[in-house]
């Protein structure tokens, strides 16, 4: 039987008023216009439409209520990150980066010998985990891990 590899994904957006406002695509977008000068240059490095990528901006800039990118001089000089659109990246990075490190670690506690070949004899899982409700979720005010 060939061994299974178990890994764990983790996906976050902030919302503001409960509409999506900034995710893992709109950080895509602006660490593209950080590194190419241009919102051109960033949506075909994501693979995304100048059309989609100029409306995704402007749901950015309309939900967090300031612009998140200004134009770099004249007509054709591209645009660069607004102070505000540095700050969402590096946030969104370390936010990020933080949630990751929380929810690995949760993985490895939890599933690190669930394909292991000796399962576990006692029969006795975790009492908090049986109920839903472990130290984990109940500090997260009730929030499944999933909900990360």
């Amino acid at each position: 039987m060939a061994e299974k590899t178990l890994r764990m994904r983790v996906k976050f957006w902030i919302e503001v008023d409960g509409e999506n406002a900034f995710g893992m695509g709109s950080f895509a977008l602006l660490q593209g216009v950080e590194t190419t000068g241009s919102l051109a240059g960033a949506a075909k490095e994501i693979g995304m439409s100048y059309r989609t990528a100029w409306g995704r901006i402007r749901k950015i800039e309309e939900r967090m209520g300031q612009p998140v990118l200004v134009k770099r001089g004249g007509n054709k000089s591209g645009y660069q990150l607004s102070a505000f659109g540095a700050r969402c990246l590096a946030s969104y990075k370390a936010a990020y980066a933080a949630v990751h490190t929380v929810a690995q670690r949760e993985f490895d506690h939890r599933f690190a010998s669930l394909l292991a070949d000796q399962p576990d004899k006692t029969g006795d899982d975790e009492a908090g985990d049986e109920a839903g409700q472990d130290e984990t979720t109940q500090q997260a005010g009730g929030q499944a891990a999933a909900d990360i």
